[in-house]
């Protein structure tokens, strides 16, 4: 069976990814793949621990400031993909930004202005969570 056909996504994901591949003259496929790379790495050798083994710290200094602080640890190949990437309502209004890769669909590290950070990175690795 095909990845594409064996995977299923919320629609609208789909068709996010699919205008993504239209834009940008790749197939479908490749974007998926692109997309879900990371949870594709858990089930191959071609990557080291190291490769995907993403880290968040959170910490707070003596005068109140608190730090949130991410590493994207995905292979070089990847670099040139990464973009920090600004959400904007009304007349240009910010409201979050994040850093994600280009041609992927949602944000895996995200901060909300003058409200809270986020950052997904946590996975399974035989049968536990990374630490």
């Amino acid at each position: 069976k095909q990845i594409s056909e064996a995977i299923r996504l919320p629609s609208e994901l789909v068709y996010e990814m699919k205008g993504i591949a239209s834009v940008v003259d790749v197939s479908y496929k490749k974007v998926l793949v692109g997309n879900i790379f990371y949870e594709l790495s858990r089930f191959s050798n071609i990557l080291s621990f190291s490769e995907r083994a993403c880290t968040s710290i959170v910490a707070q200094h003596r005068n109140g400031t608190i730090y949130h602080a991410r590493n994207q640890d995905y292979p070089r190949l990847f670099a040139p993909l990464m973009v920090r990437v600004r959400f904007v309502r009304n007349k240009g209004e910010l409201v979050f930004t994040g850093t994600t890769f280009a041609g992927t669909v949602g944000i895996m590290t995200g901060m909300a202005v003058n409200g809270f950070g986020v950052s997904i990175d946590a996975r399974a690795d035989k049968g536990n969570i990374t630490q």
